[in-house]
């Protein structure tokens, strides 16, 4: 059980690396570019406004992931990670988003909300406080 443990954890860090990493590329592009239009439909702003939002996202979520590979913070780790999930979710089914029928895009974001759950998992089992190993 401790090696489903470590790789859900593994998991979880890698993904919200990686997820907030996909946050910080779109906002340097969007400020470097100078997009007014700017819009992502997972937060309610546009613009400037939400790239810098997004940076801001991206920031915290380095940190965190940071942060958590070395043990510390894990609980908010784990918030965060929840959070992500709740953005996610919103935005891809409770938001004006529509899929296109006849591709895989209703697929792809099953895929990516059910990626942010396991992640959530992941990091809620690498929040819990081990107990050390008895050697009796």
């Amino acid at each position: 059980m401790p090696l489903v443990h470590n790789v859900l954890s593994l998991y979880a860090l890698l993904f919200h690396a990686l997820f907030a990493l996909f946050l910080a590329t779109m906002a340097v592009v969007v400020l470097v570019s100078g997009a007014e239009s700017f819009w992502f439909e997972i937060l309610p702003l546009s613009g400037k406004t939400l790239a810098w939002w997004l940076l801001s996202l991206a920031t915290a979520g380095i940190l965190l992931v940071t942060l958590a590979t070395g043990g510390r913070l894990r609980g908010l780790f784990f918030l965060w990670s929840l959070i992500v999930l709740a953005l996610v979710t919103r935005g891809f089914f409770f938001s004006s988003h529509a899929f296109t029928p006849g591709t895989d895009q209703l697929r792809n974001a099953l895929l990516i909300v059910a990626g942010a759950l396991l992640a959530a998992i992941g990091a809620r089992l690498g929040a819990r406080k081990r107990r050390p190993e008895r050697l009796v």
